[in-house]
């Protein structure tokens, strides 16, 4: 009841149990440490563009930043932190093979900067097949310089960026295909960043090329390259512990190609041509059942389509006897 008073004062009581236990850990908890611990793993003089851009971000959460040689990293580094770089990692050390087969170390958000030294590419064409097995990459070179391409620069993730290309990088080698959905892009129209959650709630992000000291590319040099980290890592920090998206018959998805420049031919369990996915903003399947998808220029893959739970409701009841009738 408010007190007699010029300004409105009074007080709430809550006579019930707690009925969202939840916000009291997650969302409102007073004094809550606010840094982000991020790890990177890769060599020393490689890596430390990386290491200095998440240090240069001005009131970013990126603290402490903590790099580290493969053969010294230990199963602490990866429990304590939030954010993960691999970079031009070569050897699959016991606390990496952890990381990557299951979930003891809990959900992370996992950067992968691949490596272009011939002895080192196994690591990241294991790790792509670990993760998703309709992917086999290979490593491509260019005699010409290519460069970033930004899809927009509107959205969340790229808003604020100046243009949609960035003509100073040159990039020369890189890996296709890369699993996922396509967050960067090349000029030669191959992905240059993907992104997806695996089954077990891990957020990951691919480079096709490296992010470090590399004779590759020059993109540590770039302009875009400290807000590029900082928004890709934002972003998979977003994604971690967001269940897979599910494919419901009747419902319109995004289309995965969506500005990859390729497109798809979509076909029944029978191999019958159902539909072509090119640039068009959402796709959808009319039926539950098995589909086969065949990009261009990769390998087909398998998607199961659920029937909307709402539609397959299932009432139970106990069949009723007819006193009158007799067997």
């Amino acid at each position: 009841q408010p007190a007699p008073s010029s300004r409105p004062t009074g007080w709430v009581q809550l006579d019930m149990e707690d009925p969202f236990m939840l916000d009291n850990r997650r969302y409102f908890v007073i004094g809550a440490p606010s840094s982000l611990r991020v790890l990177i793993v890769g060599d020393t003089l490689k890596s430390f563009p990386l290491f200095a851009a998440f240090g240069s971000v001005e009131n970013s959460p990126w603290r402490p930043i903590v790099l580290r040689l493969p053969q010294a990293l230990t199963f602490d580094d990866i429990d304590s932190a939030d954010v993960i770089v691999l970079n031009e990692v070569g050897v699959m050390t016991p606390p990496l093979k952890a990381l990557c087969t299951d979930r003891s170390s809990g959900n992370k958000a996992i950067i992968v900067s691949p490596a272009m030294d011939p002895g080192a590419t196994s690591f990241t064409i294991d790790l792509l097949r670990t993760l998703d097995a309709r992917e086999k990459a290979s490593f491509f070179s260019s005699d010409k310089p290519l460069f970033p391409v930004l899809y927009d620069t509107v959205s969340w993730l790229w808003k604020g960026f100046p243009r949609l290309k960035e003509t100073g990088a040159a990039l020369y080698r890189y890996a296709w295909p890369l699993p996922g959905s396509a967050l960067l892009g090349i000029n030669n129209h191959k992905p240059l960043a993907t992104s997806m959650v695996d089954a077990a709630g891990r957020s990951w992000v691919f480079f096709a090329a490296p992010m470090g000291i590399t004779e590759s590319n020059n993109l540590c040099r770039t302009g875009m390259f400290v807000p590029l980290l900082d928004r890709i890592a934002r972003f998979a920090l977003e994604l971690v512990d967001r269940e897979v998206e599910e494919w419901v018959a009747g419902l319109p998805r995004r289309n995965p190609f969506l500005r990859s420049h390729s497109s798809a031919i979509v076909e029944d369990a029978l191999n019958k041509r159902i539909a072509q996915w090119d640039n068009q903003a959402q796709v959808l399947f009319n039926e539950p059942g098995l589909y086969k998808i065949r990009p261009r220029g990769a390998p087909p893959y398998w998607v199961a389509v659920n029937a909307d739970s709402q539609e397959i409701a299932l009432r139970y009841a106990t069949p009723g006897v007819n006193e009158g009738r007799k067997s």
